[in-house]
């Protein structure tokens, strides 16, 4: 009976959870806050990394700012699935991460490239299913 009990209060505690995040859409002023943040603090990354100038900075907060608005979008469309919403933002992405290497010097480029690949995570090659002896 104790159990029982557990498990309702939980499953109440994880729909109401459900509830509030599923109500913060792309308008909810917390929701734009962190993705302001976000966007800065890329900019401050890829400024400390690639010591890019004022106005490189003022671009590049631009680029991800507009990304950001782009991905709630997507986020809060209920009509996607997981996998519609995931293809959707990563085309989004794509074409952000394209837009970065014409901002930059040719020095800045093969630093961004650098610091692209070594924080890119790296994928593992198949595992081959070792022979079943007979």
């Amino acid at each position: 009976m104790r159990l029982w009990k557990f498990g309702t209060v939980c499953l109440m505690i994880a729909v109401t959870c459900a509830a509030t995040l599923s109500s913060r859409g792309a308008d909810d002023p917390r929701r734009k806050d962190s993705l302001a943040l976000l966007s800065q603090m890329r900019v401050k990354r890829l400024t400390k990394e690639l010591s890019l100038t004022e106005e490189q900075q003022k671009k590049m907060l631009a680029l991800y700012d507009d990304e950001a608005k782009q991905l709630a979008v997507i986020q809060a469309d209920p009509s996607l699935n997981i996998n519609q919403s995931y293809e959707k933002q990563m085309a989004i992405k794509k074409v952000t991460d394209a837009k970065v290497p014409p901002l930059l010097t040719a020095e800045q480029k093969t630093k961004y490239e650098a610091y692209v690949a070594k924080i890119t995570p790296k994928k593992k090659p198949a595992a081959v299913p070792a022979p079943q002896k007979q």
